[in-house]
């Protein structure tokens, strides 16, 4: 199967993504079937976990204006909502670094949401910051900060 039409593009990009976690300690992530206007994003780390994951790949991803990332942050957090999640992911292919590699593609979050990596409530102070802030880093470091914030194995992650 070609992988240049932009569904074989996803598929094989959010199948990647499904494998790395499994692997890596969300033995129930799976991909999501699209729910048009009320999507909940791309992926789910299991049904304990309150986290949208959406996923870009392709040359769209590897070559993304830092406008294009704003439009999918937007879009990551509208899916965030729907699905009554505590935080959005945007997982992005990086260029040159193939499926074997994962967990060095890039993960975007807005900066809000860093605190929950580090297992406490959103702090107040990006209130007062441009809210378009975003934090970048890989999979991999995205992964040991949900590790270390107790969102895996089965421990579900809850707001005190």
């Amino acid at each position: 199967m070609s992988k240049t039409r932009p569904k074989d593009i996803g598929t094989a990009t959010e199948s990647a993504v499904v494998k790395y976690l499994r692997a890596n300690g969300w033995p129930k992530a799976i991909r999501l079937v699209l729910q048009g206007k009320n999507d909940i994003g791309d992926i789910s780390l299991g049904e304990d976990y309150r986290v949208v994951i959406e996923v870009k790949g392709g040359h769209a991803a590897e070559n993304a204006s830092d406008g294009q990332v704003q439009k999918w942050l937007e879009e990551t957090n509208r899916e965030r909502l729907n699905g009554k999640a505590e935080m959005g992911m945007l997982v992005m292919k990086r260029k040159g670094v193939g499926a074997s590699n994962t967990g060095n593609w890039w993960v975007v979050i807005e900066a809000w949401q860093y605190d929950l990596l580090r297992g406490k409530p959103p702090h107040d102070v990006f209130d007062d910051i441009n809210p378009h802030l975003h934090v970048r880093f890989t999979l991999d470091h995205a992964a040991q900060c949900l590790r270390a914030a107790g969102m895996w194995d089965g421990v579900a992650f809850s707001n005190p």
